[in-house]
């Protein structure tokens, strides 16, 4: 369960959420399983955030900060997260259906079974992201080159996108090892 003072903090607004972490950097902010559906959170800082099972369906998340943040099983759905950083973080098993993740930094995160159903990743940099066992369905503007940086498509459902990924880089599709 959430902190209920984090909670109330972030409910207040993005300039005064961003403010008290600037004035609490040693703690580690708490939205464990919040309803922040529909939140304007453009810009805010959830740099190593606890918020895995958070509800941010629909959330404006534009250039928000959510470096090694920890989102396993947080709903994004339609959720705008363009031009985010994401660098590092934990979205195993998230829900990104529909987001828009236009030229939002994936580096290295933790994809893993995630559902990025109809999701946009025009210009997104998914470098040494894991996507293993990722639904990828319908997925839009998702180019060969962004494809060719990930760490992994083990188990990855590709569906339209599986004859371009055999043909041009088959090792992402082999086990890890």
């Amino acid at each position: 369960m959430a902190e209920s003072e984090h909670v109330a903090l972030i409910e207040q607004g993005v300039a005064a959420w961003n403010q008290w972490r600037e004035d609490k950097p040693g703690i580690r902010p708490d939205l464990r399983g919040a309803d922040l559906r529909q939140a304007d959170l453009a810009g805010v800082n959830l740099r190593q955030a606890d918020l895995p099972a958070t509800i941010l369906a629909q959330a404006d998340l534009r250039g928000a900060d959510l470096r090694r943040a920890h989102l396993c099983g947080t709903n994004f759905s339609k959720a705008n997260l363009q031009d985010a950083n994401l660098h590092g973080a934990d979205l195993g098993g998230a829900n990104l259906g529909g987001a828009d993740l236009a030229r939002a930094d994936l580096s290295a995160t933790d994809l893993r079974s995630a559902l990025l159903y109809e999701a946009d990743l025009q210009h997104a940099n998914l470098s040494d992201a894991d996507l293993r066992s990722a639904l990828l369905h319908c997925v839009r503007n998702l180019e060969i080159d962004q494809l060719a940086a990930v760490r992994t498509l083990y188990l990855t459902e590709l569906a339209e996108l599986m004859e371009l990924v055999e043909t041009t880089c088959p090792k992402l599709l082999q086990a890890p090892g």
